[in-house]
């Protein structure tokens, strides 16, 4: 079974880091300094944030689950996103991999 909670702490620690820089570049926009400094700070920190509020969005591809290659594995885990059990099904032609919920073993 693969440990799920580190990739989770680094997006946390990824978000406050870039909230920090945000915060930063804030405070120099108050201050009225509106350096290099700010730019880099307003812009990375920007794309950090956003970055991982919207990496979540596209990290599992569509299957085709129509195929009838699908075989169920003896893998299965809580999904760290939804919190609910997961099963690994593995498709030998195609290589693919798809994680449907343990309580319905019908193709999605």
């Amino acid at each position: 079974m693969h440990n799920h909670r580190k990739p989770y702490a680094l997006r946390l620690i990824l978000l406050g880091v870039g909230i920090v820089m945000l915060l930063g570049a804030l405070h120099l926009w108050s201050e009225h300094d509106t350096s290099g400094v700010f730019t880099l700070l307003a812009v990375y920190g920007g794309l950090i944030v956003i970055s991982i509020l919207i990496e979540r969005s596209g990290y599992r591809p569509d299957v085709d689950t129509g195929d009838r290659g699908w075989q169920p594995t003896d893998e299965k885990f809580i999904d760290p996103v939804t919190g609910e059990p997961v099963q690994v099904w593995f498709n030998a032609k195609t290589g693919e991999r798809d994680y449907r919920p343990t309580h319905s073993s019908r193709p999605r």
